[in-house]
């Protein structure tokens, strides 16, 4: 029976928090309770078990593929669904917290008038994954065995860092991953005129994306949405690998 060893890192401690807005300290508790991550840029593409480049950047992990694993999330069975972790906050109700006021001032800011009063975000229907450490091996062998992998293994500017900005960098493989759904929506201000006109809103929203690199998300009106979007993980870092 395959075993999958608990992971009880702290994100905190790990990627040694710099002061943040209430809101980012806010889930950042709530990831930290099922010992995963929060990244950026969250996207599809960052599959589990996949040979990743990351490094801490004002308390995120800063994230970039470097060997993708093609895996089907939900007809894998190595991949173990946590479903007590994934009660609580990571239900179908979900979460919702503010993105705070540094979001919304650089949005005014960038088009000279007050026309965002909020940027909230939620994930909804979000689950907690696991590999087994027996099946990140498995699958890491048949990564590297592709040539262009294992160039980018070997590259310097890949290799591993004990410390780069308080915490590890260089590359890891996803362990414990949170998919789930994402929405980034802007609230307009109701008493400035020129924030009612959905063209503007467009260009708000737009550049919220651009500006905050959230271009793999799909931009309507005022909302940017993601379906089983990979926002958060457990990095299994590379001294770690047992080959």
């Amino acid at each position: 029976m395959r075993r999958v060893s608990t992971i009880c890192k702290v994100l905190g401690a790990v990627l040694g928090l710099a002061a943040a807005s209430s809101a980012a300290q806010a889930q950042d508790l709530v990831f930290n309770q099922y010992s995963v991550y929060r990244i950026s840029p969250t996207a599809k593409y960052f599959t589990p078990g996949s040979i990743i480049r990351g490094y801490n950047f004002k308390g995120v992990l800063k994230v970039e593929m470097i060997c993708q694993n093609r895996v089907n999330v939900t007809q894998d069975p190595a991949i173990l669904r946590d479903q007590l972790v994934s009660a609580g906050f990571f239900s179908e109700k979900g979460f919702t917290f503010d993105a705070g006021a540094t979001v919304v001032d650089r949005l005014n800011a960038e088009f000279g008038a007050r026309l965002v009063n909020t940027v909230t975000m939620s994930v909804t229907d979000a689950v907690v994954y696991e590999y087994s450490a027996e099946d990140l091996n498995e699958i890491r062998k048949e990564l590297l065995a592709r040539p262009g992998c294992a160039d980018a293994v070997r590259n310097p500017r890949n290799k591993y860092r004990a410390e780069f900005n308080g915490a590890p960098a260089g590359l890891f493989q996803n362990q414990r991953f949170v998919i789930g759904n994402l929405t980034y929506k802007v609230e307009f201000n109701r008493g400035n005129p020129k924030a009612a006109n959905i063209s503007i809103q467009a260009q708000v929203t737009k550049k919220f994306q651009v500006k905050f690199g959230l271009t793999h998300l799909n931009a309507r009106t005022n909302e940017l949405r993601g379906e089983n979007m990979v926002i958060g993980l457990n990095p299994f870092w590379q001294p770690n690998w047992s080959n």
